[in-house]
């Protein structure tokens, strides 16, 4: 039981630091936005002008969300500021500067993003990066435009699984590099057809979803595997469709509008489908 640090208050004292530390956190956050501005402008540019990352504009009022929740076993136990959080921001400050100088992006937002737990970790100590550990860690894999690095692997695959379905199924194919030929047709897996976009925003949701819905840890784990292969078999099972449809019924039909609203009703249906499969299997609350 904690005891109370005023009983006409009703104050605990388990509570006792969190205002100055809070304020501590607050103050060094809107100094790393005003010093880290054009920065922040540069990653929210990304966020906006690349379709891929549009999601992404979710993800800190998400993290936001999901921290609040956590309000009460945070100020369960006193902040302890570590030194090892002044350590952290040193090393992200010099990540960032590496970037700079060599006038790459992605380890200048990385390094902008990550300081937000090494601030908790400076301010407010080990536990409650602990307890922060999930929004802490999605915002820092979700909220940084990393996923042009899986256009060409996405590609690839997105290839071959099409070519091995299309044999499979009786239709004369022959792959050259990302080229897909077949009777009627030479098909390019060009970069919009990578699947990354689904990909990555699947596996967001995938993240989101598994804690929210499962405690046992390998469930969250099994989740977050089936929404990140999910996407990549959808996409290639897309792919397989799109060619199937223009060598049986014409490629005015495989092209066009007719091929988006395919692909996006196609990407759909996946998402309701893993989210139904994993409803049947969640937890029930603790």
């Amino acid at each position: 039981m904690n005891r109370p640090l005023a009983p006409e208050l009703g104050i605990p004292m388990r509570t006792l630091g969190w205002g100055p530390a809070a304020a501590a956190f607050g103050v060094a956050v809107i100094a790393m936005l005003v010093g880290y501005w054009q920065t922040v402008q540069s990653l929210v540019w990304a966020w906006e002008h690349d379709g891929t990352y549009q999601y992404a504009f979710l993800i800190f009022p998400l993290s936001l969300w999901v921290a609040f929740g956590l309000r009460h076993q945070l100020r369960a136990n006193p902040p302890r500021p570590s030194i090892w959080g002044l350590a952290a921001v040193a090393a992200l400050v010099f990540v960032w500067y590496a970037g700079h100088l060599l006038d790459v992006n992605l380890p200048q937002h990385f390094a902008l993003v990550a300081l937000f737990p090494a601030l908790v970790l400076a301010c407010w100590g080990w536990r409650a990066l602990w307890v922060l550990a999930f929004p802490l860690g999605y915002l820092v894999v979700f909220a940084v435009p990393w996923g042009d690095a899986m256009v060409g692997p996405l590609q690839d695959i997105t290839a071959h699984f099409a070519v091995r379905a299309l044999e499979l199924t009786g239709t004369p194919v022959l792959l050259n590099g990302r080229e897909i030929m077949t009777p009627s047709a030479l098909w390019m897996v060009a970069d919009a057809c990578s699947g990354v976009k689904f990909f990555v925003a699947c596996t967001a949701l995938g993240c989101l979803y598994a804690y929210l819905m499962y405690q046992r840890w390998w469930k969250r784990l099994a989740f977050v595997v089936l929404a990140a292969v999910a996407p990549i078999i959808a996409n290639g099972l897309r792919v397989y469709f799109t060619i199937l449809i223009g060598e049986t019924w014409g490629m005015k039909y495989a092209t066009g509008t007719d091929h988006m609203i395919f692909g996006w009703q196609f990407f759909g249906t996946v998402l309701v489908l893993l989210l139904l499969v994993g409803w049947f299997f969640r937890d029930n609350p603790m």
